[in-house]
């Protein structure tokens, strides 16, 4: 795995106010190891060193952060850490692993070799948009070794979906036989379906609804076209013009176009916000 952190500090000292950026959003970039401290623990200064001389010779392949559990209270809470020395390892905001108390070097190495080996994940995670296919074949390739493996298996489709919808979708039937989806997959499955309608000719749907203001499947269509043309505030005033003139016809097809639309858009767009309590208004 190469160096993903030549521009960082060697080590970095956090606190309660710096914890989010120095732990959880660089674990998304590297493997990030977490030493919660305190300057009257003597184990602590049994394993300080230890921890610190592999990590001058990772060449980058993790980022060593110290926590003083003195200026960290919050985080050791978070972490719930209940004695120190206590050693996390996160990988893509997630924890992956820790430890309590003093281990012994050979152990010490194992520990970080599974880290490292973990946030190779994260380097597939860079080549999904860069050489999708590339990815795909890693991915599989570790799947074949830890078959159930959620994030590998939410990678894989992600890969898929940026050079192979077929080999998406196929998979993506797969996951569902689990009888659950990831908020991801449920993502690209709602991007997969709104892609469905790009084969509709969205200038004369649009003649067809101003005729036909009653054809109701016309207007379902225009609000579909709309939304594979990435048009998404025409969609849902559109689909929630049916929920409103055609609740028990095509109304609920209608309100479930408007959730895929949600899903594929950002967490944060103010578009999901607003037609959410349309929807709302509309269905109650």
């Amino acid at each position: 795995m190469e160096s993903l952190v030549s521009d960082l500090p060697a080590i970095v000292e956090t606190s309660d106010e710096s914890f989010e950026s120095d732990v959880i959003e660089r674990s998304r970039v590297v493997p990030v190891v977490v030493d919660f401290w305190a300057d009257w623990c003597q184990p602590c200064k049994t394993l300080t060193p230890l921890l610190e001389e592999r990590f001058a010779a990772a060449d980058g392949r993790w980022l060593l952060v110290k926590a003083n559990t003195e200026q960290n209270p919050a985080a050791a809470g978070q972490f719930q850490v209940q004695g120190i020395p206590a050693v996390y390892a996160l990988v893509d905001g997630e924890i992956v692993d820790f430890f309590s108390g003093v281990i012994g070097p050979e152990q010490l190495d194992e520990w970080l070799a599974r880290v490292v080996e973990q946030g190779s994940v994260l380097e597939l995670r860079a080549m999904e948009e860069s050489d999708p296919g590339g990815a795909a074949e890693k991915y599989r390739e570790l799947l074949a070794e830890a078959p159930n493996d959620a994030k590998l298996q939410i990678g894989l489709l992600r890969s898929l979906h940026h050079h192979d919808d077929e080999a998406c979708r196929d998979f993506l039937e797969t996951l569902e036989k689990r009888g659950f989806l990831e908020p991801d997959a449920e993502k690209i499955k709602a991007a997969l379906s709104i892609a469905d309608g790009a084969d509709y000719d969205l200038d004369s749907l649009v003649e067809l609804v101003e005729n036909e203001p009653e054809n109701f499947q016309a207007r379902l269509d225009l609000g579909t076209a709309q939304a594979s043309s990435q048009e998404f505030e025409d969609a849902l005033i559109t689909l929630l013009s049916i929920v409103q003139d055609d609740r028990h016809g095509l109304g609920d097809a209608a309100r479930e176009k408007m959730v895929e639309i949600f899903k594929v858009l950002p967490g944060d767009s103010e578009l999901t916000s607003i037609y959410r309590r349309k929807l709302a208004s509309a269905l109650y």
